[in-house]
Parts: C-alpha cells; sequence; structure tokens
C-alpha cells in the first residue's frame, strides 16, 4: 500500500511541475493592426493648422491625418509612438507561436523561422511608412512598433524592426528612432521584461 502511494505521490509532484512549467511560459505573438492607428507624438497636422505650419504639401502626397510635427524640431513624424487594444488588431497573428523561435526580453532581440521572415518580405509597400505591429503575451498587447524597409522608408521614431526586400532575413534587432539606438526594456517597458524574464524559472 505504501509502494503504491509512493507512486501516486511522484506522479502528482510531476503533474505539478509541468502545471507551473506551463504557468511560466506566456505566449508570445505579433499582429498587425486592422488599420493605420495615429500616433501620439507631436501636434496633429489638421485642416485648422496645415496652412499656418506650413506643410500644405504633405496633403498631396501623405495623408495628413497620420503624420504628426514635431514642434522641438519642426520635424514631420511619419511613423510615431502609438498604442492599440485587442480590438485593433487583425483576428488571426502575423506571427504566430509557432514562427517565433526566441524573443529577448531585454533587448528586443527576436529570431523567427524562414516562413516568418518570407512574411515580413512580402509585406505590400506602405507609402514608406512602415507596417504596425503590435507583440502581445498571452493575448494581451505589450509591445508597439512598425516593421521597416529600408533604405526605402521615411525615419522611424519608435520602435522598429527594420527588413530589406527581397532579402530573407530571420534574425531582427529592434532598435528605436531615428538614431536608430539600441533598447533597453529593462528600463523602457518594465512590466514586459519582468513577464518575459521570468518565463523559463
Amino acid at each position: 500500500m505504501k509502494k503504491k502511494f509512493g507512486y501516486i505521490l511522484i506522479i502528482l509532484i510531476l503533474f505539478s511541475c509541468n502545471q507551473t512549467e506551463t504557468k511560466n511560459t506566456p505566449e508570445i505573438e505579433i499582429f498587425l493592426t486592422k488599420k493605420r492607428i495615429k500616433s501620439y507624438q507631436g501636434l496633429e497636422i489638421s485642416e485648422n493648422n496645415i496652412d499656418s505650419l506650413g506643410y500644405r504639401f504633405v496633403e498631396s502626397r501623405f495623408d495628413f491625418n497620420v503624420i504628426r510635427l514635431d514642434t522641438t524640431t519642426n520635424e514631420l513624424i511619419f511613423s510615431g509612438e502609438f498604442t492599440a487594444k485587442k480590438t485593433d488588431l487583425r483576428d488571426k497573428p502575423f506571427l504566430d507561436k509557432s514562427r517565433i523561435i526566441d524573443f529577448n526580453p531585454k533587448n528586443g532581440h527576436l529570431i523567427i523561422d524562414s516562413i516568418g521572415a518570407k512574411q515580413i518580405t512580402e509585406l505590400p509597400r506602405s507609402n514608406n511608412m512602415g507596417h504596425q505591429f503590435v507583440l502581445t503575451v498571452d493575448g494581451e498587447p505589450k509591445l508597439f512598433g512598425y516593421f521597416y524597409s529600408y533604405p526605402f522608408s521615411y525615419y522611424c521614431h519608435t520602435y522598429t524592426y527594420d527588413f530589406l526586400r527581397p532579402i530573407l532575413i530571420t534574425d531582427f534587432e529592434m532598435t528605436y528612432g531615428r538614431e536608430m539606438r539600441k533598447v533597453d526594456l529593462e528600463i523602457e517597458n518594465p512590466e514586459l521584461y519582468k513577464i518575459l524574464s521570468n518565463r523559463d524559472k
């Protein structure tokens, strides 16, 4: 009887460990937005101020409801910071968990498989202002940025994954802003960092 009880106890312990491991493995996916979400950076350019700002030429070349104006530098913001809700995302992930091999919670380094890489290079051109993406953890939006095809794009003012058509890249370094600085998500997005840095513990 004691021997049988011992077997049951071992099984319960193994099951418990498996459950704990599952709980500590957040599911990471990347979605595209249903439509372009307006950035909250800078000043909105509208019909009311476009002439006084001297940017009427923008109307014939771009949707001025999308771009913004940096009032400090007087430069246009083509792809600025934004935020999104679940309802803003497309129904299916652009890169589901099977496509994502690794995501570094510290620097945003992303490694995907060749199928995912092909999907990125096949993104349609979008007035050279990139495609908005949202990284979700267990279905919750946590990080917002752009897939950008250089050198044929305007500057981006937030998180970016660069690619160059038609070259397949499976290894993506995340950068931030037009200066393309390295990212430190431990400081910039501590909530995301904490969730993902504990996933294997």
